[in-house]
């Protein structure tokens, strides 16, 4: 109800705004909320929120989301927008990402988390075109978990050494609480102008040297490490332990010292690596006497109150939990400050007092209390001594900002307050079925009402997880996000704490949130003035093909640099075509086509001036640049992240099972295995080379020498059997796989490992050798690539002589292992991975010969003729669930070991607020956990979490 109230006001105040627009009159209370109105009509803006299923991963598992994108200012939700959803690693690369549009009026999607990302702290983010555009500090942030069974197989124990400028960081290993013994380590850290980080090897572990650059903003580095037996251990961390340098920033209440005022001053305490610091302050005068004495209360947040006298100094010394001691001085009283907002935050109201030096003139004064730009109080302050207090219940929920004008409607003085007037929506649930055992069909049925028992009419997502995978998500949820960190500047760690009911320690750290992280949508000055902002808007649809086309010999003049450029779809998009002329500088666009992600284009440009056309440059869309990432959470002093025996053996098995019960049900074998990974073509293109892309997914190049043995025995079967047929070939077409130039005299040669295994490579089903595949083939060449893990060496074997050729039948006379005696690969390994890499159709497979002129021409074809598969709408799919209604099923001895056992982005509510839905449970039944999130109909945000918990 409130919120339909305040869409009246607004539509009343906006039927005479417009014809008012860019208007600048004199400031005076009727024209505020009109102005306020105006700015919001010009330039609306846009907040996005991501439920997911659960708020930890194991790394091969899949995020499922739902997006929820609403005006900022009523959180009505938006329609037809395209929604942008990015992992990124701590080192600032995104290593998944979808592009979403509605499905039947909903967003919703998955992102699929490669099983090579390494342990640690990642930021989901997501944003809409718009956003990026006008505001990307908006952008929906939070942090994402991702464990690895390798490193939670280890304890880390780091230790600071302090007798240097910098200190050092020393890490220590233990496995089975015995001393690691590392053979191998190295990092991976930005490359950032005076990065001095270095690895340094010592007997049984590392030490970290850093220089003062290191400590600056949120650095994270990436550690590789192996064991004596070969093991590899990956985790992102951060600089340094807690005991790290830090800073204070003083906040004082209204944004001024008044001198003889009794001022509220808010402050901050940030270790170097953007953690929180818990520090002890002492407030001291200038002949070193102790003023007050406070401390950190929550995330380094505090404050205390201060009355500064004109011509005094005041420092505070501050000491943290390691015994480090630094001095700070406090912010100078502003002598042209006059007057200043006191606001005392109470359990249902806000008190706002007026503080004024002495002597102050007796002037007009205005105090405003806006939520969102909806004015929601504007009232001439006559009586300086007044005290207002404002019952919570008038303000909408979340953050309040209280503006002090003057008659001229310059801003004076303002604070942020926080109006926690939402009250929790109520969730009656039956379940139906046995949650203590396995396999068993279990439905729920949810009633959903506001505070006032009014049934709540929506769509909405909902998971269930398992309890003993990961504690519930209760820190990010879209009350916290809509109503708080959305208004806020900056991250902002477990937001959720601050929506603790009847906590007065969550009320307090909430208050001096907004005195310490206040953050502006708009220019609140300027629009009180009559000047409004507006917004940028792009000239292109979000799926637009833009680029350029070059002369030969570079961009020549203006009348010479004009071309036709024609686009037409492959694979999927075969048949779709267009043509366009570029403008004189080359530029052109294809705008207003739609395509799903994996589509491919093909751009041919010709000079319309019969100059030859040197190449055409793609533009790539714009990504969030400066957008700080979540830190990683501080190391300790101890060992870090000891995980309970019965939750890693639950986990060691998930990671064996590729942790995704549906690849095992659902696929059909391939050369004998149902392990394996397969990786489409919207992949490769990201990638600047072969290299980049193999290292991508999870596989490993290295060079191996040859012995002299088996480069004797290689190069006899060569000059032996190479004979060729040449009746099958002319000109330059080559065998693809080898010629007898290509087995040269090298000792040294690339190899490609799966984990510590050496793989074999085959291109379009025929054998390759590694240098091949990395130096002649690039990511754009590429439709697919399937790696199977286990294929049985017989059947290795038996593709290896389908491929081979004229070299196969030497080692095949001799009674050779094909495997061992071509590939090197022990003849004690039974099983042995496999990749096969799928060329497009428009891939000439002759330019994988040595010496084919025909491929050099390819290649400088390929500067005029460009194929790109840009990022494309992601087409939706089902959430796999399981289903044992068979007793074959339920006796099935392939395990479930789901730790999501259901996930819906549609939960439909009736009129009366019911809904169902129904699932079964795992091989690990017992507690779960159940959350719901979405807005209803009515605008209500809805958060529900639950304990599914079997009754005894």
């Amino acid at each position: 109800m409130k919120k339909i109230c305040i869409l009246l006001i607004l539509i009343l105040f906006a039927a005479g705004v417009m014809k008012g627009y860019g208007q600048t009159e004199k400031f005076n209370k009727d024209s505020l909320t009109n102005r306020f109105v105006t700015q919001l009509s010009v330039f609306p803006q846009e907040k996005v929120y991501l439920h997911i299923d659960k708020a930890t991963y194991m790394a091969g598992d899949t995020l499922w989301f739902r997006s929820y994108i609403v005006d900022a200012t009523l959180h009505s939700p938006l329609h037809d927008k395209y929604i942008y959803v990015e992992l990124v690693n701590p080192l600032d690369s995104i290593v998944s990402q979808a592009l979403v549009r509605p499905d039947n009026g909903i967003y919703h999607g998955y992102l699929s988390l490669g099983r090579e990302l390494a342990d640690g702290d990642y930021t989901l983010r997501a944003y809409s075109r718009y956003m990026l555009k006008n505001r990307s500090e908006c952008i929906f942030r939070r942090p994402v978990r991702i464990v690895t069974v390798s490193w939670n197989k280890i304890k880390m124990k780091p230790f600071v050494r302090n007798n240097s400028k910098f200190p050092d960081l020393t890490f220590k290993f233990t496995a089975s609480d015995t001393l690691m013994v590392l053979n191998q380590a190295t990092m991976s850290v930005n490359k950032q102008p005076g990065m001095s980080l270095k690895l340094l090897e010592m007997k049984n572990g590392f030490m970290v040297e850093r220089g003062q650059k290191d400590w600056k903003g949120n650095t994270s580095w990436l550690l590789s490490m192996k064991d004596k037996d070969d093991n590899v251990y990956r985790r992102y961390l951060p600089i340094s332990t807690q005991n790290e340098d830090y800073d204070v920033t003083f906040y004082p209440e209204g944004g001024y010292l008044l001198a003889g005022q009794a001022c509220r001053i808010a402050f901050k305490v940030i270790g170097c690596t953007g953690n929180a610091a818990d520090v002890q302050l002492d407030i001291v005068d200038e002949f070193g006497e102790v003023i007050t004495s406070t401390r950190t209360l929550h995330e380094g947040m505090g404050s205390f109150i201060l009355t500064p006298e004109t011509g005094k100094l005041y420092m505070v010394k501050c000491v943290d939990k390691f015994g480090r001691r630094k001095e700070f001085k406090l912010p100078s009283i502003d002598m042209k400050a006059l007057y200043g907002l006191r606001v005392d935050t109470q359990r249902e109201n806000f008190r706002v007092s007026l503080l004024s030096v002495e002597g102050a003139p007796l002037e007009s004064l205005y105090l405003v209390a806006h939520v969102r730009g909806i004015v929601i109080a504007s009232e001439e302050w006559k009586e300086p001594q007044k005290k207002y207090l404002f019952p919570k219940q008038y303000f909408p929920a979340g953050v309040v900002q209280f503006l002090l004008l003057n008659k001229d409607g310059k801003v004076l003085s303002e604070r942020l307050a926080f109006s926690d007037s939402y009250l929790p929506v109520i969730c009656n649930l039956t379940i139906d079925g046995i949650l203590e055992q396995k396999r068993e069909a279990v439905s729920i049925s949810t009633n959903l009402l506001d505070a006032n028992q009014r049934p709540l009419a929506g769509v909405y997502s909902v998971s269930v997880t398992d309890s003993k995978f990961a504690s519930v998500d209760s820190c990010y949820n879209i009350l916290s996000h809509l109503l708080l960190t959305s208004e806020l500047k900056g991250a902002i760690r477990s937001p959720g704490f601050y929506f603790k009911q009847g906590s007065a320690i969550a009320r307090n750290s909430l208050d001096l949130l907004m005195l310490t992280q206040g953050w502006r949508r708009y220019k609140l000055p300027e629009i009180i003035q009559g000047k409004y902002e507006t917004p940028i808007l792009e000239k292109h649809t979000e799926m637009a093909v833009q680029g350029r086309t070059l002369s030969a010999g570079g961009i020549l003049t203006k009348s010479s640099n004009e071309h036709l450029v024609s686009i037409s779809g492959t694979g999927s998009l075969k048949g779709f075509q267009r043509i366009i002329s570029t403008d004189k500088n080359g530029y052109f666009c294809f705008d207003s086509i739609a395509y799903a992600d994996g589509s491919g284009f093909h751009i041919n440009a010709v000079q319309m001036k019969a100059k030859e056309t040197g190449k055409i440059e793609l533009f790539d869309r714009e990504y969030p640049h400066n957008i700080p990432l979540y830190p990683q959470s501080p190391l300790e002093e101890d060992s870090m992240h000891n995980v309970q025996k019965e939750d890693m053996e639950m986990i060691t098995r998930l990671d064996n099972l590729h942790f995704m019960l549906q690849d095992i049900i659902v696929r059909a074998p391939m050369w004998g295995s149902r392990d394996y990974s397969k990786f489409t073509d919207r992949e490769m293109v990201r990638y600047k080379d072969m290299r980049a892309l193999l290292k991508s997914q999870g596989l490993t190049i290295s060079t191996l020498a040859e012995d002299t043995d088996a480069m004797q025995a290689r190069l006899k079967a060569d000059e032996i059997l190479a004979t060729r047929d040449t009746s099958l070939f002319s000109g330059y077409e080559l065998d693809a796989v080898e010629s007898n130039s290509s087995r040269s005299m090298q000792l040294v040669e690339d190899m490609v490992y799966y984990g510590d295994q050496q793989i074999l490579l085959f291109v379009d089903d025929n054998f390759c050798k590694p240098d091949i595949l990395v130096n002649w083939i690039t990511p754009g060449d590429v439709e697919s690539m399937v790696l199977v893990k286990d294929v049985d060496r017989n059947r290795a074997n038996a593709l290896l002589q389908g491929t081979l050729k004229w070299s196969e039948k030497f080692y095949l006379n001799t009674g050779r292992d094909l495997c061992q005696a071509y590939c090197r690969i022990p003849l004690n390994r039974k099983k042995i991975a496999i990749l096969n890499v799928t060329t497009k159709d428009n891939f000439d497979s002759r330019c994988l010969g040595w010496w084919s002129k025909y491929y050099d021409g390819i290649q400088q074809q390929n500067m005029r003729n460009t194929t790109f598969y840009p990022l494309g709408y992601q087409q939706p799919i089902e959430f796999y669930s399981p289903k044992y209604d068979t007793t074959i099923g339920k006796n099935s001895e392939i395990p479930d070991l789901r730790t999501t056992l259901y996930w819906s982005p549609r939960l439909m509510t009736d009129e009366q607020g019911n809904a169902s839905f129904s699932f079964y449970t795992s091989d690990q039944p017992g507690n779960y956990f159940l959350n719901i999130e979405g807005i209803a109909e009515n605008g209500e945000l809805v958060h529900v979490i639950k304990a599914l918990m079997p009754s005894h």
